[in-house]
């Protein structure tokens, strides 16, 4: 996914129990604009040049963008999901309704689970772009456990060497940053100025 505008189209569907048999294109794009909006990291998915400000928009502005795009786009896949009329956005897929239940749950499942790994992958590159956060993982060796630091993740903006770290917790404790690990980390007797981690 390079944008979160499919997967927001599925959800405004899923919340009108409209999946299977369709909406009118004005209740879509309403639907589709108020998820984006009560999301802030969706809402930089959308072009400010082409739309402007998408909370002041016209629904009219709005309803072309949204056509444009998402909508649009569904209707082109291979093979083609939905079909877009005048007024109407309706699927291309018949599913039986001893069928229907589960279908539904199976798509609201994918919809959340892919909007999860959207919005985690557009925090991550934000706080790497911004030098104030990195992922990492614990892994064990045998004299403990060890802070790896992902491949690649090494940055210039990242510590090297010992480190007074605040966790979330309030304790404080020095961590030596190596080149692609934490493998020493002391707890401080006393509290020192320190960076969150």
């Amino acid at each position: 996914m390079t944008k979160s505008f499919k997967m927001v189209v599925l959800e405004a569907l899923l919340e009108a129990d409209a999946l299977t048999n369709g909406l009118e294109i004005e209740t879509l794009c309403g639907r589709s604009r108020a998820i984006m909006l009560r999301s802030p990291e969706l809402v930089a998915d959308l072009d400010s040049k082409e739309l402007g400000d998408p909370r002041t928009a016209s629904d009219e502005a709005w309803r072309d963008y949204w056509t444009k795009w998402p909508l649009q786009h569904w209707t082109t896949a291979k093979p083609p999901q939905f079909r877009l009329t005048e007024t109407r956005f309706d699927p291309l897929f018949a599913v039986p309704a001893a069928a229907r239940q589960a279908f539904v749950a199976m798509v609201r499942e994918l919809v959340d689970y892919r909007l999860y790994l959207y919005r985690r992958r557009r925090a991550a590159e934000a706080a790497a772009a911004s030098g104030t956060a990195f992922e990492a993982k614990v892994i064990h060796n045998a004299q403990g456990s060890i802070i790896k630091l992902a491949d690649g993740a090494r940055a210039p903006e990242l510590p090297l060497g010992p480190t007074n770290v605040r966790l979330p917790d309030g304790r404080h404790w020095t961590f030596r940053f190596a080149k692609i690990a934490v493998n020493v980390a002391i707890r401080s007797a006393r509290r020192q100025i320190s960076s969150p981690i």
